[in-house]
């Protein structure tokens, strides 16, 4: 059985190799959300699962990941998404891949679907791992930016809001609505 880890202790960054590097950090004053961005050449996940949704951009080169057992590439301008629960891997496809991730809290997208979609509480769920949605991945990836420097914000949560509306109302699975 595949047990849910933080996304912190699927890295072991004293193991990293060359030029490798992964930044973890959390933002308490968003439940808790986990954010990570790293540069990986050789570093392999493990499956594993999340307590939490797990989405993020490819910044540069490929990865490579299986997800409920289908193999899945993301290349530069996609999005990962993955649902709490699933259990994935992932690496580089080739020579490696930078990535930057959130790890939201089922409560904190839970939240907003709820509002979007008429009070329904059910957990939004989303069709594919792996979307070409440039407008969504340009945002996420500034807003990452943000949370990284650890301004705190109006417009922090405004950019957070409207990357977490547009994920929602623009790829959540069509069979659920």
């Amino acid at each position: 059985m595949t047990k849910a880890v933080p996304q912190s202790e699927t890295v072991d960054t004293d193991r990293l190799q060359g030029g490798e590097k992964a930044h973890f950090w959390r933002r308490h004053d968003y439940d808790n959300l986990e954010c990570l961005s790293a540069n990986f050449t050789d570093h392999q996940y493990d499956l594993h699962t999340h307590d939490t949704f797990a989405f993020g951009v490819i910044t540069a080169g490929t990865e490579r990941f299986m997800c409920d057992g289908r193999e899945y590439v993301a290349k530069p301008g996609q999005l990962c998404l993955v649902h709490p629960g699933q259990v994935h891997d992932g690496g580089p496809a080739d020579s490696g891949f930078t990535y930057r991730m959130f790890y939201p809290s089922v409560s904190l997208r839970t939240n907003r679907a709820y509002e979007l979609r008429d009070g329904r509480d059910d957990m939004p769920t989303f069709a594919n791992p792996v979307i070409d949605d440039p407008i969504l991945a340009d945002i996420a990836v500034e807003l990452h930016k943000r949370l990284e420097a650890q301004p705190d914000s109006m417009a922090i949560d405004q950019a957070l809001e409207q990357m977490l509306a547009m994920l929602i109302d623009r790829q959540m699975a069509t069979e659920d609505w």
